[in-house]
């Protein structure tokens, strides 16, 4: 749904599909070269509300028109009328009539909910609003209405297994929604100038005060170091150490939360499913603990490798190997040299992801669906979920260190360690984030 964040580029936006039911209607305007287009923003640069295509992005799934809905097209088995460079087009450029028509009139068939969200005027109006004020709650409102409507069609099930997900995400994004408008308001009025670091923080800090896991010291640490950032002279190294680290945690803060809302959510249905026995802890917390204790574990898809082949050792009757694991890998047989079988192959594969190449989501997902089929269980989305939040954490540990570590800087193996130990500590916070979201749980059953 981060298409809903590029309909309001500008201040003054419309509705492309207001009056389309399956046809192309003819109250879309051509731009002046006469092509119809569809603007496309990929958000704004936020710790404390990423953009969902960043966090798509992240998490290895479509986040662009050209590769969200080639994917709908697939999941769908509906075929995309036009080519991918057609497709592209239309959202920089833009197209011809006829080819613009054929997208809408697919986007309509297709069964997805684009045009039923686009339609919603309410929605709409709040979404242009938050981008104007440079919110990515914009975004955020059109990807829960997706999963409103889904949960909808599902049955009339209630998904609780993504419902503290959702609660979490619509409290975070109406906080950055009100504090944007208001920061917007203020610079409108002349009350605040829009380069002013140091003002513009302080509205910002109510935000983090409001909804998040960053301590009141953690903060002032964050605005000590901004502080000195906009002054000439140089930072002093006691301003420095615990403001990064303090920058760190904010960088994490969102993700933490929302994997912990996932984390508990997940444990509180199974718990609720009649189970054998009770789900005491969460997976990432075993993901953690097992690359902070293990120190040949490199990587939290390495450690996350580690926990499946463990939990599928205690259901099955028969010791599973990691060689055994690694057959559940997906290779294209065709693609492979003579001088090696697919065994050897797979395993080669098994190996360079434990040390931190990372899989595409088709390929975790046929991993994850075979490697259960060695025990018996049919249902696998859960630990492709958790293999995507392990992805997720390395993609999160590679962009700090490089915006610490920058390329071309003096990068010393001392100093990468020292960064690695910062953040693997800063995310070894997640049981804190995973307590607080469990007592929220509880406080809300009474």
């Amino acid at each position: 749904m981060s298409l809903i964040i590029g309909l309001f580029e500008s201040n003054k936006y419309y509705d492309p599909f207001g009056c389309i039911t399956v046809y192309f209607d003819d109250s879309i305007t051509p731009n002046k070269e006469g092509k119809y287009s569809l603007p496309f923003s990929k958000g704004f640069d936020s710790y404390y509300l990423p953009s969902v295509d960043r966090v798509m992005s992240y998490l290895g799934l479509p986040s662009s028109p050209t590769t969200i809905f080639p994917s709908v097209s697939l999941m769908t088995g509906n075929v995309l009328p036009i080519k991918k460079t057609t497709l592209y087009a239309i959202f920089k450029e833009g197209v011809g009539k006829r080819s613009f028509g054929a997208f809408i009139h697919w986007l309509a068939s297709s069964g997805y909910p684009f045009l039923t969200i686009l339609r919603n005027k309410r929605l709409l109006d709040r979404s242009g609003k938050a981008t104007e004020n440079f919110s990515n709650a914009g975004g955020w409102l059109g990807f829960l209405a997706g999963y409103e409507m889904a949960r909808r069609r599902a049955a009339e099930k209630e998904l609780p297994e993504f419902r503290r997900l959702a609660s979490y995400l619509r409290l975070r994004l109406a906080i950055d929604e009100e504090w944007m408008a208001k920061a917007n308001m203020l610079i409108k009025s002349g009350d605040l100038n829009k380069k002013d670091l140091m003002g513009l923080w302080r509205e910002q800090r109510l935000a983090w005060n409001a909804e998040s896991n960053i301590s009141e010291k953690y903060l002032d640490h964050y605005e000590a170091l901004l502080k000195a950032s906009t002054q000439k002279n140089s930072i002093d190294n006691l301003l420095l150490e615990p403001g990064v680290n303090a920058a760190i945690s904010m960088h994490l803060d969102f993700y933490l939360g929302a994997i912990a809302a996932f984390d508990v959510g997940y444990i509180e249905l199974m718990n609720q499913s009649g189970a054998e026995e009770k789900v005491r802890q969460g997976i990432i917390i075993q993901v953690i603990q097992k690359k902070e204790k293990d120190s040949t574990v490199k990587t939290y898809f390495h450690a996350m490798l580690d926990v499946l082949l463990e939990k599928l050792n205690q259901k099955s009757s028969e010791s599973v190997s990691e060689k055994q694991l690694s057959r559940c890998i997906l290779l294209n047989e065709k693609k492979l040299n003579s001088d090696s079988t697919l065994e050897e192959k797979q395993w080669s594969k098994y190996k360079s992801w434990r040390k931190g190449v990372k899989p595409s989501m088709h390929q975790i997902t046929h991993f994850v669906d075979r490697a259960v089929e060695l025990i018996g269980l049919e249902h696998s989305y859960p630990l492709q979920i958790y293999f995507s939040f392990a992805k997720l954490l390395d993609t999160l540990q590679s962009e700090i260190t490089e915006q610490l570590l920058p390329c071309g800087s003096q990068q010393s193996d001392r100093n990468l360690e020292e960064v690695s130990q910062k953040i693997a500590k800063a995310i070894a916070k997640y049981t804190d984030y995973y307590h607080q979201e469990s007592h929220r749980m509880i406080q809300t059953e009474k």
